[in-house]
């Protein structure tokens, strides 16, 4: 975009995280950082980007990609650790169904033996 900046990432609080966007040229529009900021935070979910960075031989962008792909993979790794707990669930509650019915038949009989003596 041919912005010239400086940028801050700082956490403030165990919950709070301040991005600062400050520009060489104090004169620099509004519009261009407010761009700026918007394609930082959208290239994650952006089909396409990798191949946009690649184009770049920038350590700072070859960072920042290595940086989303990892994020990603780790949303990834979350996804199928929810899906094996969800099975495990569903497994878990299908085999105390089964158990129950064991039970429940089993004691059906005992009754049934009792009321024939």
């Amino acid at each position: 975009m041919g912005l010239e900046i400086d940028t801050e990432l700082r956490e403030t609080s165990s919950s709070t995280t301040l991005f600062k966007i400050i520009p060489h040229n104090k004169e620099e529009a509004l519009a261009n950082i407010k761009e700026a900021l918007s394609i930082y935070l959208q290239a994650p979910s952006m089909d396409d980007f990798e191949i946009q960075t690649t184009e770049f031989k920038d350590m700072v962008v070859t960072q920042w990609q290595a940086n989303i792909f990892h994020l990603k993979s780790q949303l990834a790794i979350s996804k199928t650790m929810l899906q094996a707990k969800d099975t495990l669930i569903e497994n878990l509650q299908l085999s105390n169904y089964q158990y129950r019915q064991i039970i429940e038949h089993n004691l059906l009989q005992s009754r049934q033996k009792k009321t024939r003596n």
